[in-house]
């Protein structure tokens, strides 16, 4: 609850800044965005050596956990901001205040999203049946290519193997929450969770990157649809359309609905894939 109650004030406060408001907002910083249990879940390192010690936790985070590129925060990875928005790395090198405080005050207005979670993700937030953040497909050996083996193979092989661990009919929710390796998000509820958990397991910590090039979907690509309301993760690619497996689909997990990729583009809707340009 704690944590829930943090992540809302934050993003209320954002939404303050956003809509004009003429109260008075003093600069935001790390503090307001570290949450020492989502940081001690996160990394079993540090849940070992300091439990859920939340000065111990926050210490870690400003002198070593930031510069290791660690996550502290569901509503923002203030490393991950950092990184992939070079203008703010120019203009406010380790003052790591002011990115969260660029985040609340000009980020939200400017679309800039690499590092942070959306507001619903943030607010939605809860355990899955692992470990509190932990996504359950992270602890599986990732199969690596033979020389007989496609990438897309390879993929597909790992992502099927997860059906053992995620079966159809298998109830999953909004309150289903999964962190993710891709970097973009720190991680996502419902059908983004699923997606997320199931790309881990076929792409281990390599790097998403986001596209709307429909031409060039790949097996292991998650699509963003449905005017960017739904998410699902591709399992085929076939002429005119594309097998998918889902989670959240009728508060459930779903294999195999089959989607024409003249019904992908649209207003909101992305794709985010792991392979490499």
């Amino acid at each position: 609850m704690k944590r829930f109650l943090k992540g809302f004030a934050v993003l209320a406060a954002a939404a303050t800044i956003m809509l004009g408001s003429s109260m008075d907002v003093a600069a935001a910083g790390v503090r307001d965005v570290f949450d020492a249990a989502y940081y001690a879940d996160s990394y079993a390192d540090l849940k070992t050596a300091f439990g859920y010690d939340e000065t111990a936790l926050y210490n870690h985070y400003i002198t070593c956990g930031l510069k290791e590129g660690r996550c502290a925060s569901p509503v923002l990875n203030v490393a991950q901001y950092r990184k992939n928005y070079e203008d703010l790395n120019q203009a406010f090198g380790d003052n790591w205040d002011a990115y969260v405080d660029h985040y609340m005050n000009f980020g939200i207005a400017e679309g800039r999203t690499s590092g942070v979670m959306s507001a619903a993700d943030a607010d939605r937030k809860a355990a899955t049946d692992a470990a509190p953040g932990e996504n359950p497909a992270a602890s599986q050996t990732v199969q690596q290519p033979t020389d007989s083996q496609a990438p897309s193979d390879q993929v597909y092989n790992a992502l099927i193997a997860q059906k053992e661990l995620f079966p159809e009919g298998m109830s999953w929710t909004n309150d289903n929450f999964v962190t993710w390796q891709g970097g973009i998000y720190s991680g996502g509820t419902g059908c983004a969770a699923f997606a997320f958990a199931l790309s881990d397991a076929a792409f281990g910590s390599a790097p998403a990157r986001i596209h709307e090039n429909y031409e060039n979907i790949r097996v292991g690509d998650i699509l963003r649809i449905n005017n960017d309301t739904h998410s699902v993760i591709v399992l085929e690619v076939k002429e005119s359309s594309v097998v998918v497996a889902e989670g959240n689909y009728n508060r459930s997990i779903h294999w195999g609905r089959e989607i024409a990729k003249s019904k992908l583009p649209g207003e909101g809707n992305y794709i985010t894939t792991r392979y490499p340009d």
